[in-house]
């Protein structure tokens, strides 16, 4: 009898989702039972868009190496199996990180991480759960963007794909999106057109990766309505 559920979603989030359900599938599945799962996300898996492993090693984590795992252990209480694996950092002592990102420079306990990095372990960890999922789950990888969302008339759901395509009878969907762009409510767009109207430039909320700051030329000047980190992201770009 099959299964099947959807991760929307391949981020940390989706691939945290993936482990557990991994990890959790010989206890929850009765004899007989196949699951399927669908990963949909037009990113790479594990890092997702976000953590993608080709930004600028200029851009950090705000957390420090050894602090970072996608793993459980004995301090973690939930309801599925515990299964260790490495944080950050001591994956990336292992030889980890891989050509091209943090060669020649160790990355010590208490250092802070490139996002780039993280995105190469968020790449392992999914990697990791694919190979280690118990023969009666099948990982599904789609690399493509979730458009719509239905429920069926005997209580599944349909999720359709930008390709045209429809996973259908799904018993499940996990929304693992992480960060969304934002849509410019009335007050956003206000001040972009209050901006507009005196020959300034308003850049909305956004993952300081994906902005576009070539029009802010050198000693212009310009003003940060935040000072969390993205704003400390933003100016080193």
């Amino acid at each position: 009898m099959p299964v099947s559920v959807a991760l929307v979603g391949a981020g940390p989030r989706g691939t945290s989702v993936l482990e557990r359900l991994c990890a959790s599938a010989p206890e929850l599945l009765a004899p007989g039972v196949r699951l399927t799962v669908h990963v949909v996300d037009p990113a790479p898996p594990g890092p997702g868009r976000v953590w993608r492993t080709a930004q600028s090693p200029e851009l950090l984590m705000n957390t420090v190496a050894c602090q970072v795992t996608l793993f459980t252990d004995e301090s973690v209480e939930c309801a599925g199996p515990i299964r260790p694996g490495p944080s950050l950092y001591e994956w990336a002592s292992g030889g980890g990180i891989g050509a091209g990102v943090g060669v020649g420079e160790e990355l010590g306990p208490d250092d802070y991480p490139t996002r780039a990095q993280y995105g190469r372990y968020l790449e392992w960890v999914f990697a990791e759960a694919v190979r280690g999922a118990p023969p009666a789950v099948r990982v599904e990888v789609h690399p493509a963007r979730a458009v719509r969302l239905d429920d069926a008339p005997d209580g599944r759901q349909t999720l359709t794909l930008a390709t045209g395509r429809t996973l259908e009878g799904l018993a499940a969907v996990v929304l693992a999106q992480g960060h969304l762009p934002t849509v410019a409510d009335p007050a956003a767009r206000r001040l972009a057109a209050q901006a507009a109207r005196h020959g300034l430039r308003h850049i909305p909320p956004a993952n300081p990766a994906d902005v576009d700051l070539s029009p802010l030329a050198p000693a212009n000047r310009s003003c940060c309505a935040a000072s969390a980190s993205t704003s400390s992201t933003t100016w080193p770009c």
